[in-house]
């Protein structure tokens, strides 16, 4: 039987793991690193964890025969670093606060924790080594670790924020739904027209009780939250989270409309606008992130849906 390749690393890839960044120092004092979340404790007596750089690395041949190397794992605000050394960038540890260790080896600033090691054993396996690592130091912060799943990075501080609404401090917050039925999503009618159903947050409650509260006895369920903007000229922060209806019939909430037809039915701010062409989008293949930023200006986070009971 003959496995697909590509299939097989998206099934290996939908375990959620953190991620690291594999240093190491070579022989002329030149700093190599990669991007890994193959990393693992191995072993508390002795200190063991392991790693696994691939043979199609340019930096493979100083893994293969280097004495140590250091483990960084990277905090939940460093995905920039993981993607710059996962990339082919050149001079990468001249743009990241990185300093060596007692043996050489590079530790990068700012990371959740930080391991330095001495070559234990290698153990070729197929397209990559296995190097286990005796932990000679290591140090730790309280910053949470940077997750990884399914092809992209996930932050767990940033979902907390977005479910307990304390991340923002605007006198003026509003929690709405995305919420649909098969191919089609309800508008709320406002007295400007068509709108996402949202509601009023009030002083000292979150914006997921909210929501739940509004919702309660329709039936619809909330999933993840999708979209965290700030809309500058109004003075007003919006959580909009993707839920589901139980049928087309949800009481004094609005009416369904096909999907592709809410982005000209809606006529409230332009940032709804965007909200649901990128659903639009995302939607085809199921996959969706957090936007978080204003009304111009953003980044987008893959997420994970709502633990309920947490």
């Amino acid at each position: 039987m003959t496995l697909d390749p590509i299939a097989l690393r998206t099934a290996f890839g939908s375990y959620m793991t953190g991620v690291t960044v594999v240093t190491a120092m070579s022989p002329d004092s030149v700093p190599v690193g990669f991007t890994a979340n193959s990393f693992t404790s191995v072993s508390l007596d002795p200190p063991l964890l392991l790693i696994c750089p691939a043979k199609r690395l340019s930096s493979y041949d100083l893994f293969h025969t280097c004495t140590h190397f250091a483990v960084n794992i990277l905090a939940d605000d460093q995905s920039a670093i993981s993607t710059l050394f996962a990339s082919r960038t050149e001079d990468r540890f001249g743009k990241v606060n990185w300093r060596r260790d007692s043996w050489g080896s590079p530790l990068i600033g700012g990371a959740t924790a930080r391991f330095s090691c001495r070559v234990h054993n290698r153990v070729e396996a197929g397209d990559h080594d296995i190097l286990i690592g005796e932990v000679l130091d290591f140090d730790i912060s309280d910053k949470p670790g940077l997750g990884y799943a399914s092809g992209g990075y996930f932050s767990r501080t940033l979902e907390h924020k977005a479910q307990t609404g304390v991340a923002t401090e605007m006198e003026k917050r509003f929690v709405g739904g995305i919420i649909s039925y098969k191919d089609q999503l309800l508008l709320t009618p406002t007295e400007t027209g068509l709108r996402l159903p949202h509601f009023r947050v009030p002083a000292r409650t979150s914006a997921l009780d909210t929501l739940t509260h509004a919702l309660d006895g329709t039936g619809i369920e909330i999933g993840a939250v999708y979209s965290i903007y700030t809309d500058t000229k109004a003075n007003r922060s919006y959580t909009f989270y993707r839920a589901v209806a139980p049928s087309l019939k949800v009481a004094n909430l609005g009416h369904f409309i096909p999907l592709e037809t809410v982005p000209q039915a809606l006529t409230g701010p332009m940032a709804e606008r965007t909200i649901i062409e990128r659903y639009i989008l995302e939607s085809q293949n199921q996959q969706f992130g957090l936007y978080v930023g204003d009304d111009e200006y953003g980044d987008l986070h893959p997420v994970h849906p709502v633990q309920k009971g947490n």
